[in-house]
């Protein structure tokens, strides 16, 4: 059987305290496999994470007898800093300024 499973991301809010955000790329995964052992959802706890980190499918909690439907290697969310264009374009005229 298959089954989109929602993926929950908590911690957010201690990331946004840090001025930084979770740019999600997958909110649901299909997952195959028995009814019984597919979950409700997939909980990723992002509180620990700092700007540039990324999670990939193969950190998703997803029990060894269920099959997931994209590539283990594939980033489903990252951080960014919240005003991330405004940030970087600011970051990028410091550094030509200065050279």
């Amino acid at each position: 059987m298959k089954l989109k499973v929602l993926a929950v991301y908590t911690g957010q809010g201690l990331l946004e305290s840090k001025g930084l955000l979770l740019e999600v790329i997958v909110s649901e995964v299909q997952l195959q496999g028995h009814p019984e052992d597919i979950p409700e959802s997939i909980k990723i706890d992002v509180s620990e994470l700092s700007y540039g980190d990324t999670i990939s499918s193969q950190d998703l909690s997803i029990p060894i007898t269920l099959k997931s439907d994209i590539d283990e290697n594939a980033v489903v969310a990252r951080v960014v800093l919240l005003s991330s264009s405004d940030s970087e374009e600011k970051s990028y005229e410091d550094q030509t300024s200065t050279n």
